[in-house]
């Protein structure tokens, strides 16, 4: 034989939105990104330094950024502005603030480079 018990109402209010919840939830954390600001990662500033060479022992200004070293990252781009004089000053070499979206970041693409 089953036995029924009598739930009191105030526990299946708290039954019916803990399920609300849940059940939110769970369509929350697996839903697809649906805009262009959900796909891309959040906004870095990297601190670059010129790479240096033979040619421009002080620094190449006209590298790609590609090539350039990456020496901090920073979460805002005045962050990064703040750094400037004092990296240039302890590096001896040009220095610059740059977005991690900045397309110049990924260099050439393949094929594009003047053939003689």
């Amino acid at each position: 034989m089953v036995r029924q018990v009598a739930i009191p109402a105030r526990w299946q209010w708290a039954a019916a939105i803990l399920a609300a919840v849940a059940l939110a939830s769970c369509g929350y954390l697996h839903r697809q990104p649906t805009s262009r600001a959900e796909v891309n990662p959040p906004r870095t500033w990297f601190l670059l330094v010129a790479p240096f060479t033979r040619e421009f022992p002080h620094g190449d200004l006209h590298a790609p950024f590609s090539q350039w070293s990456q020496v901090r990252t920073f979460d805002t781009g005045p962050g990064c502005d703040a750094m400037l004089e004092q990296a240039e000053d302890f590096l001896q070499r040009p220095v610059q603030c740059i977005a991690s979206d900045n397309p110049q970041l990924k260099g050439p693409p393949p094929g594009s480079e003047a053939k003689p």
